[in-house]
């Protein structure tokens, strides 16, 4: 039963090493030439020059990351109860009321009661506030809409989006500004490539480079390479961060049939294997039916068998009319006994072997194997093996049966051993070829009994590391054992 999709598993492997070998290669070819430009326009970059460098440091220095933050100019309802966030909102509006008493929320309290009084908080209480009102953006903006006149002192702790810039300013902040919530997030997350308006901005050493357009649009035509900074939903042959990257000219149209090949050869990989799992389990599930088969027809037969000898005992008080009833009962049950025998071994031999065990002398053994017999035993050479007793027994005896029973002239038995085997065997006088071994392994094929004797030889000898061999003319069965 396990040798069932053995020749199936052996094609699944193949095909599967072929894509483990093909797969790698259609990479590098698809990708290969794509990192090899994309690292060409990374140096060249570097080597071109700069409207600006800044380092991560200097922009922890210019601005607190709230202050940077996108989502600091939304409410904070993340951070604090709505109901808190509702109160404070009406006491905003009202100024009157009561105001809400949550831990977080004092700085907040603090400035709406100071705004409500018309009271002038100093600059150090904005340094402490934690910069961001809980309704969205940053307490300095808030103060403005009352006390314009203050925005040079509280300049410092407006947030990014609060703060104007004029098209002609060329600082950090200025260049941050042209960012839209998305770009800035990524910056903040380490985007290695953001597009801010026609500049670039290319991650370096824990800060940024910022490059011209006619700079770095230059050097991305030379290297035939294509940026698209935010990627969609298709194929991305080179993807970094959320951008992607792949080159000018369209994929070679061979690289395309390569990967339908490969996704074809996939496709047939899977309906194989799923062709053989389906065939292994139909088998498994046959072996368990006549397992179960088997087993129950052992009861009866062997209540047949008692039955038989029974009547055997009173032969001589049966009317002489039945005796070739008797005769073809007995026949019947003999038969129903070796087939019972048959299938329970065929059966075993599709499961685990028994434990192995070493063997030391071959010889020694078959010669008490054939001590009630009148076959005789030639040993050439001989030697130790590791193998199952039982069903080394059990081989050799089917063979030896089958010589006596179908085979021609005298039976003798012999044994040879070389550096690396140790054969065992069986030999008549007829007119058997090595040709004739594939048709006699065939399971229910034997004209004879049921052809299950050679199939069971051949499937445990091999599950002790060996095989069944067939030479002649005269006929001679070996059992091959590796030597110990």
């Amino acid at each position: 039963m396990q040798a069932l999709g053995q020749p199936g598993r052996e094609v699944g492997v193949r095909v599967w090493l072929g894509l483990l070998w093909l797969c790698p290669w259609l990479l590098h070819a698809a990708v290969g030439s794509v990192d090899q430009a994309y690292q060409g326009f990374r140096q060249s970059l570097l080597q071109a020059p700069v409207l600006m460098e800044w380092r991560g440091e200097d922009l922890q220095r210019a601005l607190p990351l709230p202050l940077l933050q996108p989502a600091q100019m939304e409410p904070q309802t993340g951070r604090y109860p709505l109901d808190a966030l509702q109160q404070l909102y009406r006491y905003q509006q009202q100024c009157q009321g009561p105001l809400p008493d949550w831990p977080g929320l004092q700085a907040a309290v603090e400035f709406e009661r100071a705004r409500c009084e018309n009271r002038a908080l100093p600059e150090a209480w904005y340094a402490h506030s934690g910069w961001i009102h809980p309704g969205g953006g940053s307490y300095a903006a808030r103060t403005l809409q009352q006390a314009p006149a203050r925005r040079v002192a509280l300049q410092p702790y407006l947030h990014l989006r609060e703060r104007v810039f004029l098209a002609s300013q060329q600082g950090m902040l200025a260049q941050l500004s042209r960012l839209n919530d998305a770009q800035l997030n990524r910056l903040l997350d380490g985007e290695p490539w953001i597009q801010a308006g026609d500049r670039l901005l290319m991650a370096q050493s824990g800060g940024y480079r910022v490059y011209a357009p006619e700079v770095w649009q230059s050097l991305l035509a030379q290297q035939d390479l294509h940026w698209q900074p935010e990627r969609d939903e298709g194929f991305c042959p080179y993807p970094v961060g959320a951008g992607c990257w792949r080159l000018s000219e369209p994929t070679p149209r061979w690289l395309w049939y390569g990967i339908i090949l490969l996704l074809l050869l996939g496709v047939s990989l899977a309906m194989l294997l799923q062709r053989l799992w389906l065939r292994r389990r139909a088998a498994r599930e046959r072996q368990l039916i006549l397992q179960v088969l088997t087993h129950e027809l052992r009861t009866p037969i062997a209540s047949l068998g008692l039955t038989i000898e029974g009547l055997r005992a009173r032969f001589d008080h049966l009317p002489t009319e039945v005796h070739p009833l008797f005769a073809r009962l007995c026949d019947d049950g003999v038969r129903l006994r070796k087939l019972a025998e048959a299938s329970r071994d065929y059966l075993q031999s599709g499961a685990e072997a028994a434990a192995m065990q070493h063997l030391p002398s071959v010889a020694e053994w078959a010669r008490q194997r054939l001590d009630e017999t009148s076959v005789p035993l030639e040993v050439i050479s001989d030697g130790a093996v590791q193998v199952s007793p039982y069903w080394l027994a059990t081989c050799f005896d089917n063979l030896l049966r089958n010589a006596q029973q179908h085979g021609r002239g005298a039976v003798r038995v012999q044994v040879e051993a070389d550096q690396k085997w140790v054969r065992l065997k069986i030999m008549d006088q007829g007119a058997l070829t090595a040709r004739a071994l594939p048709a006699l392994l065939r399971p229910f094929q034997s004209r004879q009994g049921m052809g299950l004797g050679l199939t069971i030889v051949e499937a445990m000898i091999r599950r002790m590391g060996g095989h069944l061999s067939l030479s002649g003319p005269p006929t001679c069965f070996s059992l091959v054992l590796p030597k110990a």
